[in-house]
């Protein structure tokens, strides 16, 4: 586990926020996180900054190895039983460090939300009954469960269907198959 002092580079702050090392760069070039820079001009990160960073922007941070809290929590959402089951396998086979939660329409999702309260939302766009980024805008509007990150996934990308899950609060679209 990181002491608050420790000084972390972009890469490994990157990885505690789940977030790509150019949106860090970003946000620190913003003042938006606090950063430290080396004699070499390098960016550093102090380990208290970005618990202070993620809890005011209400992220939740990638659990350490050694940590001793749970495993993260991963919601599938998806009317097709086979990819969910593909996704499922294909998640568990890369790392042990996640359970994993299986829903099957936009109903059963937000029930699911509640009740589960995922880290990580994987969740489909075409739903029966309610479309995945309509689940997604009310993920985000609840206070309880706006920390959950959400990754959309549909078989029909365009750049309408992308802006309108990412309004939605979803932080990034895959194209399904994956």
């Amino acid at each position: 586990m990181a002491k608050a002092n420790q000084l972390l580079t972009p890469t490994e702050t990157a990885k505690l926020l789940m977030i790509s090392p150019v949106t860090l760069r970003q946000w620190a070039q913003k003042n938006k996180i606090v950063s430290q820079t080396t004699l070499g001009g390098h960016r550093r990160f102090f380990y208290a900054d970005i618990v202070a960073f993620a809890q005011r922007e209400n992220i939740t941070l990638l659990r350490q190895q050694g940590d001793s809290t749970e495993l993260k929590r991963v919601l599938i959402v998806d009317d097709d039983t086979s990819f969910c089951l593909l996704l499922t396998e294909l998640i568990n086979s890369e790392t042990e460090q996640f359970v994993i939660e299986v829903a099957h329409d936009g109903f059963d999702a937000g029930v699911k939300a509640h009740q589960f309260k995922p880290d990580i939302v994987l969740i489909d766009l075409m739903l029966p009954g309610i479309n995945g980024d309509e689940v997604c805008r009310n993920i985000k509007s609840n206070t309880q469960l706006k920390s959950i990150r959400i990754i959309g996934m549909t078989g029909q990308v365009t750049s309408e269907v992308r802006t309108n899950f990412l309004h939605a609060g979803a932080e990034f679209v895959l194209e399904k198959p994956i």
